[in-house]
Order: structure tokens, then sequence, then C-alpha cells
């Protein structure tokens, strides 16, 4: 029989007493353990256990779920602490006395047959992920943020100049959420150490694709400035650096740069106009401001739950405004937030 089938049969044997299905359930685990998707029945089956677990148990299980996640937390928390003092050493050892295999290459929290699991940091992340990289196994949940976990490490592993490793543990990290900006940022890091420009160009392009926020699109056009600068295309360096002032206007670290490369160059740098701008990122394959993808997604979503979650329509929505600053749904926003308001009152 496929997957689905025994699924199907599985769930057609409940009873609706949860004490004869929680043993039955046991039973059909271990008689389709050995089957070519046992791993992927198992879970299935797993989810219907729990279903049927009587209140008090659920409770319990709840409860070493939820310690283990605040574990988890308290983890990362100490981690970042110890590398604020510069203390790697500290940090270190706390992750590898946490996860005893942080270095094997084998997953946490494997894929099978029918599943992937990862570690989304919000709905809109698991929406973009579907859209850009178009998964044909079902998304699920990893039960804890081991994105973040092996985000943190890949992070200390950098500090300690440990690249090798700090790649691999970016990369795990990377693929429980390939949607982080912030993870391929840090990957870019090494690259950008090891000169390795083709690879950091193009993980550039990539956080652009995914970036939702206006800090992600300076970011990454100012790496890519820094990469033409490295290899010496200084007029494409002031292109990026100009269009990363605008969506962060009047900062100082482009000022900054800017006079970097006049001092560089020995020529005053003139602002570029928007058609020598254009022309440079439809040569290297360069976006453009935000992914339509991304206000596409937030403008549908937003529509849809506006009227009856208008708390969580406020989080698409203030998406929109930051990156377009359009005025009209500056608007709607003050419309939500006061709705909001009066619905608490």
């Amino acid at each position: 029989m496929t997957y689905d089938e025994i699924i199907h049969e599985v769930t057609s044997g409940l009873t609706g007493d949860n004490e004869k299905d929680f043993k039955y359930l046991f039973g059909q685990a271990e008689k389709y353990k050995d089957h070519e998707y046992g791993k992927e029945i198992t879970r299935a089956i797993g989810r219907m256990i729990y279903e049927v677990l009587p209140p008090e148990k659920r409770g319990e299980f709840d409860q070493l779920f939820n310690n283990h996640l605040k574990g988890t937390e308290s983890i990362i928390e100490e981690v970042k602490f110890q590398m604020y003092k510069k203390d790697f050493n500290k940090a270190l050892d706390i992750f590898q006395s946490y996860i005893k295999d942080l270095n094997d290459e084998k997953d946490v929290y494997p894929d099978d047959k029918k599943s992937e699991y990862h570690c989304f940091q919000n709905f809109l992340e698991e929406l973009l992920y579907k859209v850009i990289y178009q998964p044909t196994k079902e998304i699920r949940r990893a039960p804890e943020d081991i994105a973040q976990l092996y985000f943190f490490y890949g992070n200390l592993l950098l500090e300690m100049k440990k690249y090798d490793e700090a790649l691999i543990a970016l990369t795990k990290a990377e693929k429980y959420n390939a949607v982080n900006t912030d993870i391929k940022f840090e990957k870019g890091e090494i690259y950008k150490i090891r000169k390795d420009w083709e690879n950091y160009l193009e993980i550039n392009r990539k956080c652009l694709e995914c970036a939702y926020s206006n800090n992600a699109i300076v970011r990454a056009y100012r790496n890519i400035s820094y990469y033409f600068s490295d290899i010496g295309e200084y007029n494409n360096a002031i292109s990026m650096i100009f269009l990363s002032m605008h969506f962060d206007k009047g900062s100082t670290i482009a000022q900054s740069e800017i006079a970097y490369i006049s001092d560089k160059t020995g020529k005053k740098v003139e602002r570029p106009d928007f058609e020598t701008i254009k022309k440079l990122l439809d040569e290297k394959n360069i976006q453009l401001g935000p992914n339509p993808l991304v206000l596409e997604i937030c403008t549908t979503i937003g529509s849809q739950i506006k009227d009856d979650q208008p708390e969580a329509a406020i989080f698409f929505f203030s998406i929109i405004y930051e990156l377009t600053e359009n005025e009209g749904i500056k608007n709607l926003l003050t419309e939500l937030q006061i709705k909001v308001s009066n619905d608490k009152k």
C-alpha cells in the first residue's frame, strides 16, 4: 500500500475512544515501522497519538516540550551574553554541552519522503519559502528553533575564525530557514573574508529576493558595493551606494563609503542617474528594490484578514509601508490601529 492508503486505513480504524485509540495507534506504528515509508508513517501516527492523549497526559507532554524550548532559548541567550563579553571559548563550551553532536553531519530533524522541517520566524517567511523554493513535500515546523541555534553557533565559529566549521553550521541553519537574511548575510561574511566573490555576490542576490525590511535591502546593496569596490569597479560601487541611500536616507555609513572611494580614486564622487544604476542592475542580475512577491503576499494576506484579524493585518501592511512609504497604506494602518484599540476597550 502507498503512504496515503496506509494513513487512510489507520485513520479509519480510530473509534473515538481515546484509551482504545491510544493502544491501537501504538500497534499500527509497530506494524508499519519497517515499511518503505516507515519513518513518515511513524511521524504521522505520532501526531495522531498526541491528539488522543488524555488532557492530563497532553498537559505533561506540553510541559516537557515547553521546558525544552525554554532550554534552547536560554542557551542562545547565554551564548549571546558570553559572545558580548568576548569569551568565545565559554560560549563554545555552552553550545557543545547542550548538543553533543552539534558538528555531526546528520540533520537534527531530518526530512522524510513526505515532509520537510523548518523553523520560520513568522508566517510570511513560510509563504516566501513556498513561493520562492516551490517545495514538493509538506512543510512542518521543527520542535525547536534549530535554525537560530545553528545561526548563533556559526556566528560564534566565525568570530573564532573557524571558517570551515562556521560555513557548515550556517548551511545547516539555512536548511531550516532558507529565507532568513541574517543567516545568509552571515554566510556571506565567510565568502567576503575568503574573497569568494562569485558566492558573495550570489548570496546577496538571494538576500534581496527574501528581504522584507529596508535594513536587509540596504545591507545587501552595501555588500554588493563592497564587492565592486574590492575588485576595482568603483563606478559600479558608487551606483550601489547611492541605491542603498534611497532606502536609508542620510546614512553616515554611506557617506563614509563615498568618502573612501573618493580618496581611493582621487576624484569627486558624482551621483549617478537612475538609468546608469538600472543598467548595472540588469547587467549583473541584481534586484531593484523589494521583491514584488513580498509586496504581493503581504497585500493579499493583509487584505484577506484585515476585517477579522486587524492586529495580524497590521504586521503585513507595516512591511508594505516600510518598503514603499505608500500614503494609502499608511492611512490603512492608522485605521487598523484604531480598530484594534477600540476592540480592546
